[in-house]
């Protein structure tokens, strides 16, 4: 970016941060990447749930960049309100997340970052309208009258038959009235039940709780007003499991299914439920502590090993996939959707050189009807390569994303809290020029701080050599927290009002500037200097001292290039003088067998 780039950058982010002040943070990470803002209140507290078919409208424009403001989609100018599917993905994460806080009747502005977006790089705004929320539909005539949302999923697979006698807990949040419970026999509710609820437990497991939707007409579901439909809590409680078929199984296949599930139960109790809606569709044991308390963060490349099987049905405990009986790690990303859903949440919750099981139901799997269990072992967690040279001896590992866009160049001033987690040291708290660390400021974190936003809060790991990457042992690496709080933003000239205060901000700058390539030449950093001198006499080719400078830096590499090839020229000689076959000089080095020694 030009200077007038940032500079205008700067005024910009004054201005959007006024704006975005009344905006609410839905991302799940808090990282300000789904921001939401109430234009006008919904006429009721009924939201959609996960499942439910949403009915909206839209308009969408860009946010930011050089189209900002420009309209790129709208259902309002089409005339056709849209409908998707809340929490299955049709739509992008912004949209999953957001209008599921949305109120009936409710006018928001969703914001939504490119990572929760269309991953295109484009940030986007959409005002978004909710007219209705639609459950599944468990009418008898399956015309829409009573629909269905699950609020928390239940226990287990089975449903309550006719005949079955179940303890149900209701209220109808029409009335505001309060909590009734109701013990009676399925199919034939007494005058407190009333008859769309004895519906809806046939469609229930145990435990689960929903919202139960009863339209006075077929047409009401979309007018979108309360006055239209009766809302009703209802959670199952408990049903008698053998006083009945279930679907089409015999009375012998029920009673087998119960004491199944009473040894189902008992493996069960050790696990711990790690699915987002409490629905027990992700469970977790631990098999193995990990050696570490270092977890995987969202975009971390994870190394593991896995057996995986079927759990339950004909094919119980059948292996479908190892990559140990492969030999060979695999390799997957966090939260990029590259694996399934379990996986995701699960292998984020481990920590290094952890082995656990984790099963997975059909929602959180393939979607195929199977349940399936995995046996994992996580080897190493790897986040962005920073280092100087791309070779994976630093890696950050972003806990919580920053505020803002913008990350400190060398001559900032950057003020930085870290620990050594290695060491369980305390925080420390420094501000220092960005490029020029003091003492107390390890290298890497310095390095690390040109690829951070304000207030961001990463993990950093430092491996001590190029191979302890996939060795898996915290010996062979140091970790640090580390959080960026503030940054020094350039200002831009224009902004400062007197000429005298103008000159005095470009003295400091000079300094800056000057003690910066200072620093560079005391560390005999030639080559670092050298990029900058090359910047400084291209802009301006007269400025003596640069181009001095720049001889020299270049003059010192070419002195340190030479050593080199004369300490590889001595290495050949004994190699020679020892026999060993195979060996030629090369100009770069020295060749065995036709490889490049890593001597």
């Amino acid at each position: 970016m030009s200077d007038n780039d940032v500079h205008g950058s700067d005024a910009q982010q004054r201005v959007e941060d006024e704006y975005l002040k009344d905006f609410m943070d839905l991302s799940p990470c808090g990282d300000r990447g789904i921001l939401k803002k109430v234009l006008r209140e919904g006429y009721s507290d009924v939201k959609p749930c996960d499942g439910d078919t949403v009915v909206v409208h839209y308009v969408g424009t860009n946010y930011g960049g050089e189209k900002h403001g420009e309209v790129f989609d709208s259902s309002r100018a089409r005339n056709e309100k849209f409908e998707f599917t809340i929490g299955n993905g049709s739509v992008i994460k912004a949209w999953d997340v957001g209008v599921a806080t949305m109120k009936l009747g409710e006018i928001c502005e969703l914001i939504a970052s490119p990572d929760y977006a269309y991953k295109d790089g484009k940030t986007l705004k959409f005002e978004v309208e909710l007219f209705e929320t639609l459950g599944a539909d468990v009418s008898r005539n399956k015309d829409g009258s009573i629909r269905k949302s699950t609020i928390r999923k239940g226990k287990d697979i089975y449903n309550p038959v006719a005949g079955a006698e179940a303890t149900i807990v209701f209220r109808n949040l029409t009335d505001s009235a309060e909590n009734v419970e109701v013990t009676y026999c399925v199919g034939d509710p007494p005058l407190t039940v009333p008859e769309e609820l004895d519906l809806c437990v046939r469609h229930m497991n145990t435990d689960e709780f929903s919202r139960v939707v009863v339209y006075k007409d077929k047409n009401s579901a979309t007018e979108g007003a309360d006055g239209h439909r009766v809302v009703y809590e209802l959670t199952l409680k408990s049903f008698e499991k053998n006083s009945g078929s279930v679907s089409e199984m015999s009375d012998n296949d029920v009673h087998g299914s119960d004491a199944q599930q009473r040894v189902e139960d008992e493996y069960l109790k050790d696990f711990m439920d790690l699915s987002p809606c409490g629905d027990r569709g992700i469970l977790k044991k631990v098999l193995r502590e990990g050696y570490s308390d270092v977890k995987p963060c969202d975009g971390d490349t994870v190394v593991v090993h896995y057996v995986g099987t079927n759990y339950g049905g004909e094919k119980h405990g059948e292996v479908f996939d190892s990559s140990r009986a492969r030999n060979e790690k695999f390799e997957f990303t966090i939260g990029n959707g590259s694996v399934i859903k379990a996986w995701d949440v699960g292998v984020a919750t481990m920590k290094l050189g952890e082995i656990c099981e984790l099963i997975a139901s059909p929602d959180y799997a393939y979607k195929d009807g199977k349940t399936l269990k995995f046996e994992v072992e996580l080897f190493e967690t790897l986040g962005a390569d920073v280092s100087r040279n791309k070779d994976g001896s630093i890696r950050k590992s972003t806990i919580r994303k920053g505020k803002d866009i913008y990350n400190p160049v060398a001559g900032a001033e950057a003020t930085i809290v870290f620990r050594n987690l290695t060491d369980s040291a305390e925080n420390v708290e420094v501000t220092y020029c960005v490029g020029d660390p003091p003492l107390t400021v390890p290298e890497e974190l310095d390095l690390c701080v040109r690829h951070m936003n304000t207030d961001e809060f990463s993990r950093v790991v430092v491996y001590k050599d190029k191979n302890s990457a996939t060795e898996g042992a915290d010996g062979h690496r140091v970790v640090y927290e580390l959080t960026l709080k503030s940054f020094e933003k350039t200002k831009h000239l224009s902004g400062i009002s007197s000429f005298s205060e103008q000159m005095a901000y470009a003295n400091v700058l000079k300094e800056k500037a000057n003690n910066f390539l200072k620093a560079h030449l005391l560390r005999k950093d030639h080559e670092e200097a050298s990029i900058y001198f090359k910047k400084i006499v291209e802009s301006n080719p007269n400025n003596a001292s640069a181009v001095k400078q720049l001889h020299m830096c270049e003059e010192e590499i070419r002195k340190a290039q030479d050593m080199a090839k004369k300490r590889f020229r001595s290495i050949f000689e004994r190699c020679k003088d020892s026999g060993l076959d195979g060996v030629e000089e090369h100009k770069d080095g020295v060749t065995l067998n036709g490889e490049k020694s890593a001597l």
